[in-house]
């Protein structure tokens, strides 16, 4: 049992760090794809250098870090929210035995995937 406790908390440890690392990744190719495909834009035309310097000047450094910052929140909110319903999913098993052998326990009302029920959505609780 603890060999299997280990490598759970190993997965789990593996699993953050992935989630961490995936979006600084994706952001940095973004970033460098954004970087070559101006320079292959510039290099055809001198002239857009214009263009691309007015835009580079109308982007502030303040809105451009709000803008990845509110991104990278949202990401983070919409893990975080599958990773607790994902947990709820692993707990129901268990909690499914416990509600049966005890007739006075009960749930928080959530459905086995994590989510809240549509009658209780659609009286807006």
């Amino acid at each position: 049992m603890a060999l299997i406790e280990a490598s759970v908390k190993k997965t789990m440890a593996w699993t953050g760090l992935i989630r961490t690392i995936t979006p600084i990744l994706c952001g940095t190719v973004l970033f460098i794809a954004l970087i070559v495909q101006t320079k292959n834009y510039l290099t055809h035309d001198p002239s857009r250098i214009n263009a691309v310097t007015n835009l580079i000047k109308a982007m502030k450094a303040d809105t451009i870090a709000a803008w990845v910052f509110g991104v990278a929140g949202a990401a983070y909110g919409l893990a975080e929210r599958r990773g607790k319903q994902r947990a709820i999913r692993e707990k129901n098993k268990y909690q499914e035995r416990a509600e049966a052998e005890d007739g006075y326990r009960s749930s928080s009302g959530l459905t086995p995937e994590g989510t809240t029920p549509e009658e209780v959505q659609a009286e807006g609780g």
